[in-house]
């Protein structure tokens, strides 16, 4: 197949198109590409990415912290008693009152002692 994330994905789009959407479905006893053009459905490549976000809602302490988790974060001193969502990133929080963008820290790295640091199995 090959040896790179482009070659394998690119094979397997192929594949998908060449073999896959031409066959008869076990399941529904039709092609796939003959369904999908019958539905009018968004093919996935022209749809924005979807992203993991968990999103948790936060009050704004008064020295202007947010806490989350055991760590805190601190926003400009007008959201002080307001609540703000947080909304978790692979290295950064995004923080917004309402729509508007406030704060974008780095996430704290994890505590030595909590739990997940201390997990020494296989994932």
């Amino acid at each position: 197949m090959g040896s790179s994330w482009e070659e394998l994905n690119g094979w397997l789009e192929r594949w998908s198109l060449e073999v896959a959407d031409l066959r008869i479905h076990g399941a529904t006893h039709e092609r796939p590409i003959d369904r999908f053009a019958r539905k009018q459905l968004t093919p996935l490549g022209r749809r924005p990415l979807h992203r993991y976000e968990r999103v948790r809602t936060r009050q704004v302490t008064n020295d202007t912290m947010v806490s989350v988790g055991a760590a805190r974060y601190s926003v400009p001193v007008e959201y002080v008693g307001e609540s703000v969502s947080v909304q978790e990133r692979a290295t950064r929080y995004e923080i917004f009152h309402h729509d508007r963008h406030i704060a974008s820290p780095r996430r704290a790295p994890q505590h030595p002692a909590s739990p997940a640091s201390r997990w020494t199995g296989s994932r």
